[in-house]
């Protein structure tokens, strides 16, 4: 079964900025099920940073914040860097004396802003999430440059990736085609079974299809309406 990332050619706006030091993960509905847990042991939500440049970033005396009116929120601690082109966890669970790197704020499940700042208190990255699926991440897909979106899973202290696949060496293309507002899906080669969605930027699933025989060429119909704005 292949997992495709798709974008649909509709306008959009965005309002994230980006800097060498991105929010690139994160995850506001984690329990024991998912293996993810702090150095005491708890599955405390957190949130993954990602160095997009070549240098390692000193962070120490940088903010992050889960409100935009507040953005100094949390101090990240003195000699706390990040590596080049590598990653960093926060713990987001208010429980600051516990081993670890841990924010004193949590995420909010129902959705809420989420920020880092630089010493002098300009936003580097920000993004505003909506209601979260438990255990399920939302991913900067491609890796440290993308859009967030929540493709399952996680990848936990790991790149992103667009695509899961059991064959790595499978070759594949497909397309998006509207008739009338309707998404359909054309694979332009042939595959034994594909599991299709695509969701809003915010994490919402707004149509899905597992096609059980692919035919290529053939345009399959995902259903829903789709209004201007940026899906995967």
């Amino acid at each position: 079964m292949k997992l495709f990332l798709l974008s649909l050619p509709f306008w959009f706006l965005s309002f994230s900025l980006h800097g060498q030091v991105v929010l690139n993960e994160f995850m506001a509905l984690n329990n024991q099920s998912t293996g993810i847990l702090d150095p005491a042991g708890e599955a405390a939500d957190w949130v993954e940073l990602y160095n997009t440049s070549g240098s390692t970033v000193q962070l120490g005396g940088w903010f992050m914040s889960d409100t935009l009116p507040v953005p100094n929120k949390w101090q990240i601690p003195v000699g706390v860097a990040i590596a080049a082109n590598g990653f960093l966890i926060v713990w987001c669970d208010n429980q600051i004396d516990q081993e670890g790197l841990h924010a004193n704020f949590r995420l909010k499940a129902s959705g809420e802003d989420l920020l880092i700042s630089n010493p002098n208190l300009a936003i580097i990255d920000q993004y505003t999430y909506g209601q979260q699926q438990q255990n399920t991440s939302m991913q900067r897909i491609p890796n440290g440059t993308g859009t967030f979106t929540t493709p399952g899973g996680h990848t936990f202290n790991a790149p992103n990736s667009p695509v899961s696949a059991t064959d790595q060496n499978a070759r594949f293309d497909v397309r998006v085609v509207q008739n009338n507002r309707l998404p359909h899906i054309v694979f332009e080669d042939v595959w034994q079974k594909a599991q299709v969605r695509i969701v809003t930027a915010n994490g919402q699933i707004m149509a899905g299809q597992q096609i059980d025989q692919v035919i290529a060429g053939q345009p399959y119909e995902l259903g829903g309406y789709f209004i201007n704005g940026v899906y995967f």
